[in-house]
């Protein structure tokens, strides 16, 4: 169980809904190691079991009533989206942080950092389109929160020494 009371004993939550708080969640548990706000989700990303994996909530319902709570997999559209970094040059993909810009969702990883879009860069993330690809083989600090200015997004490099920016260039649809 995820959730424990107060008394230390484990929280069924077999029969609720995509949120109720009964009690709270343990850190060393499936935690995430940071968060975002990407195309009206939250995303999250790298957990203690899963580091190098995103999740992104539920888009917002037929109202417009957020569901940021809500990481119910599927494949509609508005269905939370989960994926993985795959491991390039063998280079750990272990997710240090996430920034969304006008262009697309900037993951952060010990290894390198991703650039994150739907099938194309003006396309959301779903569940059935999403493009993730390295763009920077220098990784970004763990738990360094970037700055993003506009399309641009700054980051301090690996190893503290030097601060790197990624800004799309319309021109080679490239970073």
């Amino acid at each position: 169980s995820l959730l424990r009371t107060v008394s230390n004993g484990d929280v069924d939550s077999s029969t609720w809904g995509s949120y109720i708080s009964g009690g709270y969640a343990l850190r060393n548990r499936d935690l995430p190691r940071t968060a975002a706000f990407y195309e009206t989700r939250l995303v999250l990303g790298g957990t203690m079991l899963r580091p190098a994996t995103v999740f992104g909530s539920r888009a917002p319902g037929g109202l417009g009533n957020s569901r940021y709570e809500d990481f119910t997999g599927g494949t509609n559209d508005d269905d939370a989206y989960f994926f993985t970094l795959s491991p390039v040059n063998g280079a750990s993909d272990e997710i240090s942080w996430l920034r969304g810009t006008g262009r697309f969702l900037g993951v952060g990883a010990v290894g390198g950092i991703f650039r994150a879009s739907g099938g194309g860069l003006d396309t959301p993330i779903t569940p059935t389109s999403i493009s993730v690809r390295q763009v920077d083989p220098r990784g970004g600090l763990f738990n360094d929160s970037p700055v993003a200015d506009g399309t641009r997004i700054y980051f301090v490099q690996s190893g503290g020494k030097a601060l790197r920016g990624l800004k799309y260039n319309s021109d080679i649809d490239d970073l």
